[in-house]
């Protein structure tokens, strides 16, 4: 079973620009209608997706799951599993 994590508030697509300048182990790929994709560079098989507003990472790795958690608090926001509410821990 899969398991998504997000960031749920509302990003634009300016603010991810800015915030991602600090984190450059992670790429920003093209802008598609679906979405964007954000490469982790020390393993480009794994990746956040930007889509409406908020970041997400499908079964993550325990290395990009901590990088996810810095990304929300610099975006003063939490992670939030999809099967079992806000937290890594819950």
């Amino acid at each position: 079973m899969s398991q998504i994590i997000s960031i749920k508030r509302k990003i634009s697509r300016q603010e991810l620009a800015e915030v991602m300048r600090g984190f450059p182990e992670f790429e920003i790929g093209q802008d598609h209608s679906w979405g964007i994709t954000i490469t982790y560079k020390p393993n480009p098989g794994e990746h956040l997706i930007f889509v409406n507003g908020e970041l997400q990472a499908t079964s993550p790795g325990d290395d990009i799951l901590q990088e996810l958690e810095k990304i929300a608090t610099a975006f003063g926001a939490e992670i939030v599993h999809e099967d079992n509410g806000t937290g890594k821990d819950n």
